[in-house]
């Protein structure tokens, strides 16, 4: 279903951003949880339970839509979209570009059972030369949000793809200088530091 994103069977969604206490149910039945954080991905039928002051934002990598949930409330995962399970607003949705969530499903990110995800990229075209990998990034963030960070995480990815890694470090430094003390920016550099050593590791 999902081949032409190079993502797993099941993988649907990417944390984009999160606020607040977000957990996903590990079991279900058992009660058993765990604390979500951004940039895990999501698969078809994983429950989400939002706290009270929790803003979850998600990109689904089929159809490209984009879903902002506020707390409280539990949510589950699909296909293209998420259905409200009990106590919870409907979302406030948006249309993505296609390239950028074709883009953000290449991410280095760890999936919602914990383990890093491993990039599938084969059977995506690549963003191309670095000059088009940039170009479409500044009509990205012409057209995004001051806040928006969607434009960084495409630009990161295409960056990491054709093996420019001193630029993605760069661009995670200027992230880190505009947003010091971020939770969301510290993951993203542990996740790119990783991916970076690995696939070092594997060229050699």
């Amino acid at each position: 279903l999902l081949s032409a994103f190079g993502v797993r069977a099941g993988e649907m969604a990417l944390v984009t951003a999160l606020r607040g206490e977000v957990e996903i149910v590990i079991e279900s039945g058992s009660g058993a949880k765990a604390p979500l954080q951004a940039f895990i991905k999501l698969h078809d039928g994983d429950t989400l339970q939002l706290g009270e002051t929790a803003r979850l934002q998600i990109v689904y990598f089929q159809g490209a839509r984009q879903e902002t949930w506020l707390g409280p409330g539990n949510i589950e995962i699909g296909v293209t979209g998420s259905k409200a399970i009990s106590g919870i607003a409907q979302p406030q949705t948006q249309q993505l570009p296609v390239p950028l969530a074709k883009q953000l499903s290449k991410t280095p990110t760890i999936d919602s059972r914990g383990k890093i995800a491993a990039l599938r990229t084969r059977s995506i075209t690549p963003p191309g030369s670095l000059e088009q990998a940039q170009r479409t990034y500044q009509e990205m963030r012409a057209k995004a949000e001051a806040h928006d960070r969607n434009p960084e995480l495409y630009l990161l990815s295409a960056y990491f793809e054709i093996k420019e890694y001193d630029r993605v470090r760069d661009l995670l430094a200027q992230l880190d200088g505009n947003y010091p003390g971020d939770l969301e920016i510290r993951i993203l550099k542990s996740l790119y530091v990783k991916a970076i050593n690995n696939a070092k590791m594997a060229a050699k």
